[in-house]
């Protein structure tokens, strides 16, 4: 039924654009665990709750043993929790 429509009212589809390239070549090679406490990834994780509010969660993960030492759960995560958050699993 569209397809019949398009054309009687001169409507167009727009062509998808191409996918952007990448600028340049990725010098950050992964590193693999060769000691303990040798390498640790930390990502942030977005989700909205039943009633529509926004909550972060910033996990910090020893790749190690694949454990989570570090949670921090809030509405919004700043530099300054996070740098507080890392100084404090630094000082442990």
């Amino acid at each position: 039924m569209i397809q019949r429509l398009r054309p009687r009212l001169e409507l167009t589809v727009q062509a998808k654009r191409p996918k952007k390239q990448r600028q340049g070549h990725s010098k950050g090679l992964s590193t693999k665990t060769t000691h303990t406490w040798h390498v640790w990834t930390w990502d942030f994780v977005h989700d909205i709750t039943i009633r529509g509010n926004k909550v972060c969660m910033l996990k910090v993960i020893y790749e190690f043993t694949q454990e989570c030492i570090c949670i921090q759960l809030d509405r919004k995560i700043n530099a300054q929790r996070v740098t507080m958050s890392l100084s404090d699993l630094f000082d442990f």
